[in-house]
């Protein structure tokens, strides 16, 4: 999908059945010039960053999609690490430094293929931090809605997805089941 495209999305469906696609397109890594670059049996870096901490529900069924998808990837195998940034109780442009900070340092001697960011806020921060910590590394995003961020006037090497939740059509069907 290119930047700035949605969908609607049944109410029933999971976040981790949402987020399928972008895995989908994260085992074959081979679309990005880097990756097609690379000799066909090198380990693809990708490197997750979520909004959230990792004991939230919602997020360890991300967790468990990534786990499953990039081990299911023989052909490019796929190293992954994970970042759980707390963005709803450390809010702050001072914890933001921080972890822009950490990331260059953990990551100085790693070359990513990939970074997956899970959530407009960590979109954000890696489109503001992107040139410090992750230069010319192509960026995947899952977002909540269009509205929480500019999906439309992204970089060309920064592309997603953005759910929109049907939250009367989630209560109908729960009716419908429960009366």
């Amino acid at each position: 999908p290119r930047p700035g495209c949605s969908y609607s999305l049944p109410p029933v469906l999971t976040l981790f059945q949402f987020l399928r696609p972008v895995l989908l397109i994260l085992a074959a890594l081979s679309q990005y010039p880097a990756a097609a670059q690379a000799d066909a049996g090198a380990v693809k870096q990708v490197l997750v960053l979520y909004g959230e901490r990792l004991d939230l529900p919602a997020i360890r069924d991300v967790e468990l999609g990534v786990r499953e998808t990039f081990s299911a990837s023989e052909s490019p195998r796929v190293e992954w690490y994970a970042e759980h940034f707390d963005f709803a109780r450390f809010p702050s442009e001072a914890h933001h430094g921080v972890l822009s900070r950490y990331l260059q340092d953990r990551y100085a001697g790693r070359k990513l293929d990939l970074v997956l960011a899970v959530s407009s806020q960590t979109l954000s921060f890696v489109l503001k931090y992107r040139p410090q910590c992750f230069p010319g590394v192509p960026v995947v995003f899952a977002v909540r809605t269009n509205e929480a961020m500019d999906t439309g006037n992204l970089p060309p090497d920064v592309t997603g997805l953005a759910l929109q939740l049907d939250l009367k059509g989630s209560v109908d069907l729960a009716l419908a089941l429960q009366p």
